[in-house]
């Protein structure tokens, strides 16, 4: 997460640098266009003391505004994403500490002095309490759209098929991963 934070805000920071690199070369150009004028003018008509001074009213670049602030908005675009995936992770942590499983999965490391036990654990118990939540939501939304059940039978028994369904997901997710892990360190060593 730390490495895309990086890359949005170097991103951001080169974006910027163009910008004002672009705006510094288009002014010195302009600049360099009016002395060559003038001086052509000189040569040809007298000229007032007023007109050798620069011009700015005519500096404004209207494309080189919209860029910038093109560029502005994808910064807060960038800032906006990483304070909400921020918070969504910091409540996902909350939450599991709230409810235990991850404090059941560090002890159950540490009592085992493993950490895979600890990550088995974690990722079998989060998927049932993940189970859990969307099993229960699962069966209200249907209990609401087909009246089958009382609210009350509808929210249990959506727990108790979301806690069935995310033990036998946190096991098979485990299994998978175990021989996953087991392929690719084969792969890496040949």
């Amino acid at each position: 997460m730390s490495k895309n934070i990086l890359k949005n805000c170097l991103f951001e920071l080169v974006l910027i640098l163009l910008t004002f690199l672009a705006t510094q070369a288009i002014s010195k150009d302009t600049v360099l266009r009016e002395v060559t004028i003038t001086s052509n003018l000189r040569e040809t008509i007298s000229i007032s003391k007023t007109s050798n001074e620069l011009n700015t009213d005519e500096d404004f670049s209207p494309g080189l505004f919209f860029i910038a602030m093109l560029g502005f908005g994808f910064m807060l675009l960038g800032v906006g994403f990483g304070i909400a995936l921020t918070f969504i992770v910091v409540l996902v942590i909350s939450g599991l500490i709230s409810l235990g499983v991850l404090s059941a999965a560090v002890l159950v490391g540490l009592n085992k002095k493993s950490y895979t036990a600890g990550f088995k654990t974690f990722m079998v118990l989060g998927s049932a309490v993940g189970g859990i939540f969307l099993g229960s939501t699962g069966f209200w939304v249907l209990n609401k759209i087909m009246k089958w059940w009382t609210t009350e039978i509808a929210l249990l028994s959506g727990s108790f098929v979301g806690f069935i369904a995310g033990l036998l997901f946190g096991y098979t997710s485990w299994y998978v991963l175990r021989r996953l892990t087991a392929y690719v360190k084969e792969k890496l060593k040949t």
